[in-house]
């Protein structure tokens, strides 16, 4: 067998040098003319009902050029896998701390932090769990995913799957979602 060059072997990167020298060029060191900044408020809250965004004193910034908010985003909901209960930026509710809630648009940077720093946000805090245990007890203080049960049914739905296969992946999923997001999640019983 032909001895490999590569695998398993110590290869230089192109880009070290530059790397460890501070000299390579990332992103946020790239100008370009006419070039927009852009800035996300996120929400201070781990779960909270959005009452009101008022941009209007975002809207005057000097070199502003637009402001974003859910009512100016797509109606199309994404997600991973079949839970599809994400927006581009949160609709009526945010369920984590720096959930995108507006976005601005600006020509200097400068100007992208004081449009974001200018946007209000009226909240009406709500229940919040930050324990797994409590996430998966009866009665949680918060259920994030309340529409669970028609998440489950139209993945089965779609793709057929046998009730053992459901299991497993209903399993899963709630591993997955009570560990990374301390959510309660009530499965419909087959």
């Amino acid at each position: 067998m032909a001895e490999l060059s590569v695998v398993g072997k110590s290869v230089l990167r192109s880009d070290a040098l530059a790397k460890v020298l501070g000299k390579e060029e990332y992103c946020t060191d790239i100008s370009l003319p006419r070039m927009l900044h852009m800035k996300v408020l996120g929400s201070p809250y781990p779960h909270a009902r959005i009452i009101n965004i008022d941009t209007s004193r975002a809207e005057h910034v000097p070199g502003l050029r637009c402001v974003v908010t859910d009512n100016d985003a797509p109606r199309k909901m994404w997600g991973r896998w079949f839970i599809k209960d994400r927006t581009v930026l949160a609709r009526d509710v945010v369920r984590y701390v720096g959930e995108p809630v507006a976005a601005v648009a600006a020509e200097t940077l400068e100007a992208a932090e004081e449009a974001v720093d200018a946007i209000r946000v009226t909240y009406e805090e709500l229940p919040a769990v930050f324990d797994t245990e409590e996430a998966a007890g009866l009665n949680p203080p918060a259920v994030v995913h309340p529409e669970f049960p028609q998440y489950t049914k139209s993945v089965v739905k779609k793709n057929k799957i046998s009730r053992g296969q459901r299991r497993i992946l209903e399993s899963n999923l709630i591993a997955l979602l009570c560990s990374a997001h301390f959510l309660h999640l009530a499965l419909p019983s087959s």
